[in-house]
């Protein structure tokens, strides 16, 4: 062994690292590090170590150093636009999302299409750009009251809801979102990015009359409890988002629709 060979060093029953002989004593071998790996990603390619000679071993043949490492991806935050391809019955699907309170492990997104929750592994979802592409305000004439269209699920003449335009009325605006209430979905609540929504006409009498219908129906004890299955919490802020949709659709209107008039409008009573 003599200086300017190359080595492999390292315990015996441990990860061996390339190296190269800068000095070699009775005692000890000087060795410049090489790589950076495993339990050595600590120290920089370049660092110099002192090992006893028995813990050196020459390297046969060429030897080309291994790359870096990648490096780590920075971690999702809560804003973060996220997304995930996958493929169902030979058809490829892309659900993409906002990734929504604190990040853990799974992380929580919230689909754009439809404001529904799901949980997925941090490493198969891909980031989809910076946040700061996100429009900061809504587009002209999208505010609280006024009508709005955006690609969501609706219920079709097959079995379940399809991919459709949704049209609704704006019962919230805050942090890059809308909260769209949308009555004849399957679900009746949407979380919608200022980029995914867009001004609508304003609906016939006759279409807001049933929309009312639609809430008062859900505002009803017993289907607003579930026949006392829901958790108070939970009928409370279902409550609180049906009386945001009430407020929304009087606005749209111009006036004011109890459950008697809402009623009489579906049914003919």
């Amino acid at each position: 062994m003599k200086v300017g060979d190359k080595v492999w060093f390292g315990r015996k029953a441990g990860e061996k690292t390339l190296g190269e002989v800068l000095k070699v004593n009775a005692a000890s071998v000087k060795v410049k590090q090489l790589e950076s790996r495993g339990t050595m990603k600590d120290h920089p390619v370049g660092t110099e170590w002192r090992v006893h000679p028995t813990l050196v071993t020459p390297v046969s043949g060429a030897v080309t150093p291994a790359a870096p490492p990648a490096p780590k991806a920075a971690p999702l935050a809560s804003g973060d636009p996220v997304g995930r391809t996958f493929t169902f019955r030979g058809t490829e699907y892309r659900v993409t999302g906002i990734v929504k309170g604190r990040p853990r492990y799974p992380v929580s997104a919230e689909r754009v299409s439809d404001g529904k929750r799901f949980k997925f592994p941090a490493d198969v979802l891909g980031t989809l750009g910076a946040v700061s592409a996100t429009p900061s305000a809504p587009p002209a004439g999208v505010r609280v009251g006024a009508p709005v269209t955006f690609e969501g699920y609706v219920w079709g003449a097959g079995r379940g809801p399809t991919l459709g335009t949704v049209t609704g009325v704006v019962t919230a605006v805050d942090g890059g979102e809308v909260e769209v209430f949308a009555g004849k979905t399957p679900l009746r609540t949407h979380r919608i990015p200022f980029a995914k929504v867009a001004p609508a006409p304003k609906r016939s009498e006759s279409d807001l009359l049933s929309e009312f219908h639609s809430v008062h129906l859900h505002l009803e004890p017993e289907v607003l409890t579930a026949d006392g299955e829901r958790s108070r919490s939970e009928v409370s802020r279902i409550r609180a988002t049906l009386n945001r949709a009430l407020r929304a659709l009087e606005i749209e209107l111009g006036r004011k629709v109890d459950d008697s008039e809402a009623f009489a409008s579906v049914h003919g009573a």
